[in-house]
């Protein structure tokens, strides 16, 4: 389906399509590439940050083999603190939306410190509950987590791969599959995907 859309974006759309949205193991990125459409002018991939998040959410709740050294990290991160991660990792991406790959890095790290429990490196009038109430007449919280150490450990061995600055140049955009996936359930509840069904159906089901 990718390859029919970019194929026909001159023809039909007289547009060059330079930036594809897609997962990480997206297989059509490549085959887009390799039709050379546009007199090899690079097509830049963009992760969906969906996917992103879902896949660090994966990452935090799974026990796996750290193959450097050979040791079992047995420490995994109950769903709510992984939840709470994962949903401001993308937030923190939003945030810097935009802007260079190494301030992306950079405020993925502050994110980090925050659950950590340091919060010097907050930025106030944003996110940071803390901060908040520092700058207003409320008690400033003591903890907004109840993070353990093995908790902060495990999200650092995370972020050395969810918080480079090498794969946030792949972020910069900020932007998701949703309306595309969105269609995609609209359709499926005329024809249902697992289901067959006729020709004529599907035409109807997508006019």
């Amino acid at each position: 389906a990718a390859m029919l859309i970019w194929s026909r974006s001159i023809q039909k759309r007289k547009l060059c399509y330079t930036t594809f949205i897609g997962d990480g193991d997206s297989k059509s990125f490549q085959q887009v590439c390799d039709l050379n459409l546009y007199n090899d002018t690079p097509v830049r991939k963009e992760e969906c940050l969906a996917h992103v998040s879902k896949r660090l959410k994966k990452t935090l709740c799974t026990v796996k083999k750290n193959t450097k050294n050979h040791a079992y990290i047995q420490h995994k991160l109950a769903e709510p603190k992984a939840t709470y991660i994962s949903s401001n990792y993308s937030t923190a991406i939003l945030q810097h939306k935009g802007q260079s790959p190494a301030a992306i890095a950079e405020g993925l790290n502050i994110f980090l410190s925050h659950a950590s429990g340091t919060h010097e490196h907050c930025p106030t009038n944003t996110w940071c509950q803390w901060r908040q109430t520092c700058t207003s007449s409320k008690q400033p919280l003591t903890a907004l987590t109840n993070f353990t150490q093995l908790d902060i450990d495990k999200t650092k061995e995370a972020f050395h791969t969810y918080a480079t600055e090498e794969f946030c140049s792949h972020l910069t955009l900020g932007m998701t599959q949703n309306a595309n996936e969105s269609l995609h359930n609209i359709i499926w509840n005329f024809c249902p995907k697992a289901k067959y069904i006729s020709p004529q159906s599907l035409a109807i089901s997508t006019a």
